[in-house]
């Protein structure tokens, strides 16, 4: 069912697309890698409610952080905006985050903290001491 959604959605069958969403949400995947191309494609597809609900039922699976940048993206998109930046403060606690994934991820808090007057951004992430 996730090939099915996956395709549907890349032939624009946004129905078809979520009536495979339902099969495979009701079946319990647990293929991390599946979920995530299913949910990647929903958001490619501005389906983002539908993605934040895929990309959580894979991170119930496994921890990730690219998984959970992804889910802050969706949410920031939706308009949860301190929901995102809940995700994205954890995701910069990743030490082995890609600078390009790190340096979009601040962007992201950076605009958040400013919108809600939170100050000057997010602290710095605790780096552990070595």
């Amino acid at each position: 069912w996730a090939y099915t959604c996956i395709l549907s959605l890349k032939l624009d069958r946004k129905e078809a697309a979520l009536s495979a969403l339902d099969f495979v949400l009701l079946e319990n995947l647990e293929e991390v890698d599946l979920l995530n191309a299913v949910a990647m494609e929903l958001a490619s597809c501005s389906m983002h409610k539908h993605a934040v609900q895929v990309f959580r039922r894979s991170l119930s699976i496994a921890s990730s952080s690219q998984t959970l940048k992804l889910l802050g993206d969706s949410l920031f998109l939706l308009g949860s905006k301190m929901e995102a930046k809940e995700a994205y403060d954890t995701v910069l606690g990743d030490e082995g985050l890609e600078k390009e994934t790190l340096e979009t991820v601040m962007q992201q808090v950076e605009s958040i903290s400013v919108e809600f007057g939170l100050g000057s951004g997010s602290a710095p992430a605790a780096v552990p001491a070595q």
